[in-house]
């Protein structure tokens, strides 16, 4: 699949961030806008076989930005209280997106 559009989850996933960290009840809401945005690029990672090689990389890239864009202490909560397979994954893209070849 070579459809950009099947990374508009991204952006969705970014404004509904940037609306929740805005919120007068942002530390409660932001843990959870957090942890759904983790789910659904955990997700959309490991489906990435199905993508074209350039929408994979494009895949890795801005999942990498919207990652390091959110709160650097609400991430490491939700990584700390998720799966395990799912921290791993995250961490490793953060500290080395390239380690994620383009083709799964």
């Amino acid at each position: 699949l070579d459809d950009p559009r099947h990374l508009d989850f991204l952006d969705a996933m970014t404004m509904i961030l940037d609306e929740t960290a805005a919120d007068r009840e942002a530390d409660l809401l932001l843990p959870k806008a957090v942890d759904a945005t983790c789910a659904l690029i955990n997700y959309h990672v490991n489906k990435r076989g199905r993508l074209s090689t350039g929408l994979q990389r494009r895949l890795i890239e801005r999942s990498v930005d919207v990652l390091e864009a959110m709160p650097p202490a609400v991430l490491e909560q939700v990584l700390a209280q998720g799966s395990p397979r799912r921290r791993t994954l995250l961490t490793r893209m953060r500290r080395n997106p390239m380690s994620l070849s383009a083709v799964a």
